[in-house]
């Protein structure tokens, strides 16, 4: 499994969602989104790839710093999310309104960072793939293939070891 690309997909997956949230069409309940993003999607950079492009690049101290910087927004896109996630159980629109799109902007930003300063310094590798194997079915499968779109054909030969 190449966890790159399959981190590349759920980029493009969160994409397709915010221009469906953008367009007024809601697919997947944004609590759920937001658990994806934090504890799959967020959870399988901190853990496995972001320590490992940084071992693979010790010595360079502003992509180190950059890195840290990246996981850090994780917790930022986990408040704002949670926040939003308690506006909509209370039906607070106005809240909703003024915070919806902005997540969406970090989220979008964030991704796109991670694009274009870390990924491409992925080395390969398949030493971690137990750990995002089991962060995928603990998410669980059909809520993973429902927000991302990947057919369960694919995520099967992802989920081979």
């Amino acid at each position: 499994m190449d966890v790159i690309e399959l981190l590349l997909y759920e980029h493009s997956a969160l994409r397709v969602i915010r221009n469906e949230w953008e367009s007024g069409y809601q697919r997947v309940k944004f609590e759920r989104l937001n658990d994806f993003v934090i504890n799959h999607h967020a959870k399988v950079e901190d853990e496995y790839v972001f320590p490992k492009i940084k071992s693979f690049n010790s010595e360079d101290k502003s992509l180190i710093k950059e890195i840290d910087r990246i996981s850090a927004d994780h917790k930022l896109i986990q408040t704002l999310g949670t926040n939003l996630v308690n506006w909509i159980n209370v039906n607070d629109v106005n809240m909703i309104k003024r915070r919806m799109p902005l997540y969406w902007k970090i989220l979008s930003e964030h991704n796109i960072e991670e694009e274009r300063t870390v990924f491409w310094r992925w080395k390969g590798g398949l030493e971690n793939v137990d750990g995002i194997v089991e962060s995928i079915k603990a998410f669980g499968k059909e809520e993973y293939i429902k927000i991302t779109g990947i057919s369960s054909l694919m995520l099967e030969m992802y989920l081979k070891p």
